[in-house]
């Protein structure tokens, strides 16, 4: 299933540059960009336990998953020479947020989180100039097939413990606002430099988990599947509580950022 949405997606792709390269006022944007933290939320704790010296301390990490590189494709049309519609398709790989435990037994861990998303984002498109166009775009984001990885790796004296979780299932509206120039270098070809600003949150449906422990030669494993639900209620609520049903309430994730992207532009029936 998988395989064939992303077929299906690159076909949708590939059939829309071609029905329109004859059009008058389309555009193609490719561009490439990287993402820093913006609305950020706690992400982890850094933690030491050293109850003996009583120099115990905790930390939290803040950031947010929208923080990284990130690449797409943009499809637009102008109305006229100051007002155009776009549809922009992106891929956003998160960057890693690591974490670390340690306590006066001789016990250490280590965590890591990341997240991607593939984002939509149809947006209105207002501009000016001749060779040198400045531009605002304004419009909505809808996140699909996010993921979400979480790694834990805890080490003692005599075992290792490690927790593997993959988060996925989901969509996500926001809002995206860019500021922009265009710089056409002829009629059909240009570049263009932005600086965009995401709001997004997300929440997936489903925790796929594992968990082995290793002490000596010996090895344990479990694993299992976690869903998440707007509302629980009742015995539901309960089991939840005492993890009989596998299911717990959605936990919301930040996606938000703010970035800086370059790219190229292809005007068909010249630019205008």
């Amino acid at each position: 299933m998988k395989t064939f949405n992303k077929i299906t997606f690159m076909a949708a792709v590939f059939s829309a540059v071609a029905l329109i390269t004859n059009a008058q006022g389309v555009y193609v944007n490719l561009g490439l960009g990287y993402n820093l933290n913006a609305a950020k939320q706690v992400i982890g704790v850094n933690q030491t336990d050293n109850t003996i010296a009583g120099t115990s301390s905790m930390e939290i990490k803040t950031g947010s998953y929208g923080k990284g590189f990130g690449f797409g494709l943009g499809l637009g049309y102008m109305f006229n020479e100051n007002i155009g519609a776009e549809a922009s398709f992106s891929m956003l790989f998160g960057s890693k947020y690591k974490t670390t435990y340690s306590d006066d037994q001789g016990v250490t861990g280590n965590g890591e989180v990341k997240g991607k998303i593939m984002r939509i984002t149809p947006a209105l498109k207002v501009t000016g100039g001749e060779k040198m166009k400045p531009y605002a775009k304004f419009g909505l984001v809808i996140g699909v097939g996010a993921k979400g990885d979480l790694t834990y790796t805890e080490t003692g004296v005599g075992y290792t413990y490690k927790d593997t979780r993959k988060y996925s299932g989901g969509t996500s509206i926001g809002w995206m606002g860019a500021f922009g120039v265009d710089f056409e270098l002829s009629d059909m070809i240009g570049i263009f430099l932005e600086l965009n600003s995401i709001n997004q949150t997300w929440a997936p449906e489903k925790n796929e988990w594992s968990r082995n422990v290793t002490s000596g030669i010996s090895t344990q494993s479990e694993s299992g599947t976690q869903t998440y639900v707007d509302k629980l209620s009742g015995a539901q609520s309960q089991s939840a509580i005492f993890g009989v049903n596998n299911q717990e309430l959605k936990d919301y994730n930040p996606f938000s950022s703010f970035g800086i992207h370059v790219g190229a532009k292809l005007s068909f029936g010249g630019s205008k």
